[in-house]
């Protein structure tokens, strides 16, 4: 199989963070690629426990989605199981989830 790029939508609706997968599924094994995309924003992606090895942290400019890739496109590095981060910016935080599996 070859690797799936994952892009994550974030957005306000009606005054709200919303992601477009909040439950967003990759697997390991297959090399999958995640990458969080917006035409609004600044917004910060943390992890506490990051499925994506040393980096933690990934920062959306405002208008990233508009021109570039506002994240860098990444590999799941770590093992099985569910990494619950936060998206942070100018509507408040939310916390949806990266499942890895195999």
């Amino acid at each position: 199989m070859h690797p799936a790029h994952k892009d994550v939508r974030i957005e306000i609706i009606n005054g709200r963070i919303t992601v477009e997968i909040p439950d967003c599924p990759v697997s390991k094994g297959h090399g999958d690629i995640v990458r969080w995309v917006s035409d609004t924003g600044p917004w910060d992606i943390v992890f506490a426990n990051s499925p994506f090895g040393t980096q933690t942290k990934f920062s959306i400019p405002a208008n990233g989605g508009k021109s570039l890739p506002p994240t860098p496109a990444v590999p799941v590095t770590q093992p099985d199981g569910q990494y619950k981060y936060s998206v942070t910016g100018p509507s408040g935080t939310l916390d949806p989830n990266i499942i890895v599996k195999g």
